[in-house]
């Protein structure tokens, strides 16, 4: 959340005399932090980064941004990484061998999320638990499937996220979004994507519940879902929201 953060400030210099230097020191901290906290987070939220960087690549109006922010901030952006990489190396270090001495995780595909993963939400839920109890969705008693934010918190983000759909930013959001949650599902056939980044991509074969890649995905749910409300609260539909407040909650 803190790198979120950090990387919205930074990119709002973007005139020559604005340097963005704690900004980007203090993203580059946050992914170090959380490196070491917790490796599931890490490694999904710098997968989608990098699939959002790689859609702004392919645009006139984001290559031109990249361009301008790296030449307005490249000794911050230079340091930054290399402080990060000599602060996460004995980390890195460590985990390479461990690796060398028990191997890697095995893929299986029972671990990667169903497409109804993203709609349940456990059998102990208040307004979905019911969905558990139904004869065909034995598979979904296990918790790693539990990826939904609920049926009707759902409809909201995608109302607020198709509102603000202009958003440049939110739009490279939405990329990461799409990437992330389709280089994890399970297809039809037991086939994933996943397959094929768990090759390419370094540390992805050490994820062994791949589904967990909702935690990342809750950050734009929870912008769709602002969004949202911001409209409710513009036109003073405060009963409204409450209301609404209440079953997202529930």
């Amino acid at each position: 959340l803190l790198a979120v953060i950090m990387a919205f400030h930074a990119n709002r210099r973007v005139q020559p005399q604005d340097r963005a230097g704690f900004w980007i020191g203090g993203f580059f901290a946050a992914l170090v932090l959380q490196l070491y906290t917790a490796f599931y987070p890490f490694f999904f939220f710098v997968l989608g980064l990098t699939a959002a960087l790689i859609a702004a690549v392919f645009t006139r109006d984001g290559r031109s941004a990249l361009r301008r922010f790296a030449r307005n901030n490249a000794g911050p952006l230079i340091a930054s990484a290399v402080a990060s990489l000599v602060a996460a190396l004995p980390l890195l270090v460590r985990y390479y061998s461990t690796a060398e001495e028990v191997g890697l995780r095995p893929y299986n595909f029972d671990r990667l999320p169903h497409t109804l993963s993203w709609f349940l939400m456990g059998g102990s839920n208040w307004l979905y638990g019911w969905i558990h109890g139904i004869p065909s969705m034995t598979w979904a008693q296990l918790s790693r499937h539990h990826n939904g934010v609920g049926l009707i918190t759902i409809v909201l983000v995608v109302i607020g996220l198709w509102h603000a759909r202009r958003n440049r930013v939110l739009q490279l959001i939405m990329v990461a979004l799409a990437v992330l949650f389709f280089v994890t599902l399970r297809m039809p056939g037991d086939w994933s994507l996943w397959q094929l980044v768990r090759f390419t991509v370094p540390g992805a074969a050490a994820i062994r519940a791949v589904s967990r890649v909702a935690m990342v995905l809750l950050f734009p749910a929870a912008i769709g879902l602002a969004f949202y409300f911001d409209k409710l609260v513009e036109r003073r539909r405060f009963l409204i929201a409450g209301v609404l407040f209440v079953l997202v909650a529930a």
